[in-house]
């Protein structure tokens, strides 16, 4: 009783489930704290832990509005600069050029918005290809469900080629072996027991656990899902990311890097020209405007379209050949 009582405190909330050493305790202890016999859990029960713990599925991001895709496509420093060139056609009348700026600028928001958007919907499109079935066991019988459906307590059959729906603590393992790579980076398969491990082993050495994402390349088992959602291993991963910002791409760094060396040579070309006409005894009026024609016709207007239009077409032909990419 008073062992019992003290496993029941270590785990009182689904909020710590995650937590508990569940891989250092033995198997029919963990049976018996998460109430899952041999039959299983009934539907009524699943039903009930349901709505306590929650659908078996990472939070997803909400998908980014229209609008603010398009926007972000004019935050370029060399964006920028076409920004500043078209005001500045505008202001001298220069409506032509203003209309060509215009029309790149338009363009190149375009392209670049419906690549992003066609990313979201492909990386959305995969995030449900990885949501498998789970064999459980149910009131006694051996059903398939949606693995969003499992919750603390039920007991999941394991054969080769099945993907882990949720954080298992193993308590059958019949040449059981789950490739982590996922997870541990480990290059081959590992073999699975039922023996607890040490209350200190590392995520690899946990040889009596099965994390979500893993997949079986050999053998059969049963587990009892300890962990389900973002209180899995993997549910912890995706939370670090999702508070890490995205770092800008070489890529990106390098074009920002190129477009204030453009605006640094322009800026500093016009200025030049400007002062070198006043010194000469140019009106200030007329050496302006040739200063601001020096810096608008510096500015290539075509690159950030080219080179919008060269990564999509580099996109498509990836696609083309079963390589996703961001």
């Amino acid at each position: 009783m008073g062992e019992s009582a003290a496993v029941a405190r270590v785990f009182p909330e689904p909020t710590t489930v995650a937590a508990a050493d569940w891989h250092s305790i033995d198997g029919d202890e963990v049976a018996r704290v998460l109430e899952s016999g041999g039959h299983g859990l009934t539907a009524a029960d699943a039903e009930a832990r349901r709505s306590r713990y929650g659908p078996n599925q990472l939070e997803e991001e909400p998908p980014t509005p229209a609008w603010v895709v398009f926007v972000r496509q004019f935050r370029s420093p060399l964006i920028f600069i076409l920004l500043v060139a078209l005001v500045v056609t505008l202001a001298l009348g220069e409506y032509l050029d203003a209309s060509v700026i215009a029309a790149v600028l338009l363009l190149n928001a375009v392209i670049g918005s419906t690549q992003e958007r066609k990313a979201e919907g492909a990386v959305r499109a995969l995030m449900q290809l990885v949501v498998p079935h789970a064999r459980v066991v149910r009131d006694g019988r051996d059903v398939e469900i949606d693995s969003r459906e499992l919750v603390p307590g039920d007991v999941v059959l394991l054969e080769s080629g099945a993907r882990i729906p949720a954080d298992l603590r193993l308590v059958g393992a019949n040449a059981l072996q789950v490739d982590e790579s996922l997870l541990t980076g480990e290059s081959v398969p590992v073999t699975k027991r039922v023996d607890p491990a040490s209350a200190d082993a590392q995520l690899s050495d946990r040889s009596c656990m099965a994390y979500t994402g893993a997949t079986v390349t050999a053998g059969r088992g049963r587990g009892v899902v300890v962990a389900t959602g973002p209180n899995t291993e993997l549910g912890a991963i995706a939370g670090l990311m999702r508070s890490e910002s995205v770092a800008a791409t070489p890529l990106q760094l390098r074009m920002d890097h190129f477009a204030k060396i453009i605006g640094i040579v322009v800026g500093s070309a016009a200025l030049v020209a400007f002062l070198s006409g006043v010194a000469l005894g140019e009106p200030t009026e007329d050496m302006f405007l040739v200063a601001v024609a020096l810096a608008v016709s510096a500015v290539p207007e075509g690159l950030p379209v080219a080179a919008t239009i060269t990564l999509a077409v580099g996109v498509r032909r990836m696609a083309r050949r079963n390589a996703i990419v961001r």
